[in-house]
């Protein structure tokens, strides 16, 4: 429909321009329809700025549909990157207790923790 209005405010500027014709202009009062083309622009001018007013409202609904869109995949983004980064976390702590496990030569095998805090061992 952008397309559609932009083509129809295009079309209403080419009648003002022949409006304003240095041909029109002088042949209207000799034909008796200046007052005529007066009234035909004003009208004419009223009817292109209701349709700018229309085409700024639609490009703005566009434009913030396009922005929730944009919102939508940053948070898609967000909860991406948490989950690799606690599967990444996740990861680090299962090996550092295999680790911590396998080189303790004691006989009962104790297990060591990372405080998420501090990442120090426990």
């Amino acid at each position: 429909m952008a397309l559609e209005l932009s083509s129809l405010i295009a079309i209403l500027e080419n009648v003002f321009d022949r409006l304003e014709s240095r041909e029109l202009l002088d042949r209207s009062p000799c034909l008796g329809v200046a007052s005529q083309l007066g009234k035909l622009k004003i009208l004419l001018m009223k009817i292109k700025s209701v349709l700018v007013d229309v085409e700024t409202q639609q490009l703005k609904k566009e434009l913030i549909s396009c922005l929730d869109d944009l919102l939508d995949l940053v948070y898609d983004l967000d909860d991406m990157l948490d989950e690799f980064t606690t599967d990444i976390l996740g990861r680090e702590l299962m090996a550092e207790r295999y680790f911590s496990i396998s080189k303790d030569k004691s006989s009962t095998p104790q297990c060591k923790f990372i405080n998420a805090d501090t990442r120090t061992m426990v």
